[in-house]
């Protein structure tokens, strides 16, 4: 547990690091966005004991697999609780759990989604290593990781941190407005996946992993902020997951 601790308090203190450097949290912003910023600090904190914690004790492994199934279901009640008894204010887009689309988005989206999983696999190839045969392994990459990490990232905390910015999206990429919200969001999604702190080891931090999940993290949102659902950036998510795995498998 201390360990999970040490490894959530040093991913928000890089959060607050950049919220600060982006203006963010100063004071002259007003308490309200400050308290955007500590509400996704406090969710993530319990989002993260949820989801490392329980994926430590055995009897929380309903499965009997290797993959923390639990973990994941527990983080999406806990998302969902979020949803339902907050609703963000401002013009910072809700949580994204709409199934319709923004007009003009469907095309776009579909291309960045295409690139991304070729580049996906390609990348795989080139510096992964094959693995063993594993159809848990399928059938979770191809379930649970895009259903949780979207709602969690891309939609309570991208909603709460584009809350803490005001809802200003002064950046435009592809024909997606975003603002320091995806940024900080991207950030913390590379960081979730590269930085592990183990009281016998000690702080150990893989750049390369923290560049793909980062960069997969912001097209996630990409997708996000251009459709205005979450449910574009699962499909994509789950997609490349299954297909990378799959693709290590075979190889």
């Amino acid at each position: 547990m201390t360990e999970t601790l040490l490894q959530a308090a040093a991913i928000l203190a890089v959060l607050l690091f950049i919220a600060g450097a982006a203006g963010i949290v100063r004071p002259s912003q007003g308490i309200k966005r400050f308290r955007y910023v500590a509400g996704a600090g406090l969710f993530f904190t319990v989002y993260w004991i949820l989801l490392i914690g329980s994926g430590k004790i055995d009897a929380f492994n309903i499965t009997g697999g290797q993959y923390n199934w639990t973990g994941k279901i527990l983080a999406v009640l806990l998302a969902l609780l979020v949803m339902a008894l907050h609703r963000p204010a401002g013009q910072g887009g809700g949580y994204g759990l709409r199934f319709s689309m923004a007009p003009g988005s469907v095309k776009p989206a579909a291309a960045v989604t295409g690139v991304y999983v070729l580049g996906g696999l390609l990348s795989m190839a080139l510096f992964f290593s094959p693995t063993a045969f594993s159809a848990e392994a399928l059938v979770f990459q191809a379930t649970v990781p895009g259903i949780e990490e979207e709602i969690v990232f891309r939609g309570v905390l991208l909603a709460l941190l584009n809350g803490a910015y005001g809802g200003r999206k002064n950046m435009n990429f592809l024909g997606a407005q975003f603002g320091w919200g995806l940024i900080l969001v991207s950030v913390m999604f590379g960081l979730c996946h590269s930085l592990n702190i183990d009281m016998g080891r000690g702080i150990q931090f893989n750049p390369m992993v923290f560049g793909m999940t980062g960069f997969g993290g912001f097209v996630f949102g990409w997708l996000r902020e251009r459709t205005g659902s979450v449910w574009p950036g699962v499909i994509c998510h789950n997609l490349s997951n299954t297909l990378n795995n799959l693709l290590l498998m075979i190889m």
